[in-house]
């Protein structure tokens, strides 16, 4: 089961407590600095988008408080590392600012930043 939380935290580490069918907590991770970011201040790593996920996702976003995208600072630059169909939807919505929090890139995204 713990390799399964790991697996999930992959892409989404601001998720840190963990509960069993019963409710009881069965793995936490120290809280993690979640703040807000304008979305014109965000470089994608991905230029496509699943449309069959934009329609999923509209059913439980309802606010630029229900986004949230994990990000590398590199440089001065932020690199969207997941998210990105809840970034598109975002600026679809005419949302100005997320909520991010920064994690380790993968050597994948250097070619962003120049």
């Amino acid at each position: 089961m713990f390799q399964l939380i790991d697996e999930f935290r992959f892409y989404s580490g601001h998720i840190i407590n963990f509960y069993g069918e019963d409710m009881e907590l069965i793995k936490a991770f120290p809280p993690i600095n979640i703040f807000y970011i304008t979305i014109k201040d965000i470089q994608p790593s991905q230029f496509f988008v699943d449309m069959d996920k934009v329609k999923a996702i509209e059913s439980f976003i309802k606010s630029e408080e229900d986004i949230i995208i994990s990000l590398a600072k590199i440089k001065d630059s932020f690199i969207s590392l997941d998210g990105h169909t809840r970034l598109y939807y975002a600026v679809s919505k005419g949302y100005s600012k997320v909520k991010g929090y920064l994690t380790e890139p993968g050597d994948y995204v250097d070619g962003f930043v120049e």
